[in-house]
């Protein structure tokens, strides 16, 4: 039986994030790890009216190619490769890792040769979606390797992970929908005003903003102006650890200055 959240969550990403039109050609990428959250994205996007093309991969196989690839192989890039750059106008990224660890024992040299190899492509990429040739979302299936990364059960991050998405909701996209204003209100108000300031608890930053900005994700950015932030915040952040010990929480202090 199909979980009631895949198909509220696959509803949100096809007719919210990427705003699916009959017609558009969507790349849905992910792994088996994913595949009823897949089913239910691939489900709504056909009745979208999409031209959908499923990129489902194994697990492992990333692995074997970074570490046995020649570097011929590695830096190689296929026409099928640079023709699916400029023919999907639609891509959805489903992460659903079984192992969140699996490339540690990689050479770091040669995963950065691998990508070196891809930047031109991957910058093609940025260019469309700041133009708005195409529309791009990332998205996460809760797997019990990110369940421990978390310190959590598999049952207890699916629940962390759809309560985030707001997956409780009657209508998810109606509830994204007025963070959507919310944002918007608070960019308008920020766009109006070069400084700005931020206290809380552990937190006092200034700085001289370029303006707020979003972007086809429905995100909202405020770039401060080069060397201009003066302050210190307090930051707290999970640290993983190649162990059989839980994660713990860190807390550091960043001092800006010019």
């Amino acid at each position: 039986m199909a979980d009631i959240r895949h198909q509220k969550l696959a509803r949100v990403l096809i007719h919210y994030s990427l705003r699916v039109q009959p017609g558009d050609r969507l790349a849905l990428r992910s792994s088996a790890s994913a595949a009823p959250l897949v089913r239910e994205v691939y489900r709504e996007a056909i009745r979208a009216g999409a031209h959908v093309t499923p990129f489902i991969r194994l697990p492992g196989l990333h692995e074997i190619f970074l570490r046995e690839g020649s570097d011929e192989q590695l830096t190689y890039i296929s026409d099928l490769d640079r023709l699916e750059v400029d023919y999907f106008n639609v891509e959805l990224t489903i992460w659903s890792e079984e192992n969140t660890r699996s490339l540690n024992g990689v050479d770091p040299a040669r995963t950065a040769l691998h990508s070196q190899a891809l930047a031109a492509l991957f910058k093609r990429e940025l260019e469309m979606m700041a133009s708005g040739e195409r529309r791009w979302c990332g998205t996460l299936f809760p797997t019990n390797a990110y369940a421990q990364d978390a310190g959590m059960s598999l049952s207890e991050f699916e629940d962390f992970v759809y309560r985030a998405g707001m997956l409780d909701e009657a209508d998810p996209a109606a509830a994204w929908r007025k963070v959507d204003v919310e944002q918007q209100r608070i960019a308008d108000f920020l766009q109006q005003h070069d400084e700005i300031h931020i206290v809380a608890p552990g937190t006092d930053i200034t700085y001289v903003s370029v303006g707020a900005n979003g972007s086809v994700a429905r995100e909202r950015r405020i770039s401060p102006m080069a060397k201009s932030s003066a302050g210190q915040s307090r930051i707290r952040f999970a640290v993983l650890c190649v162990s059989a010990t839980p994660p713990s929480t860190m807390a550091t202090r960043l001092r800006m200055c010019d």
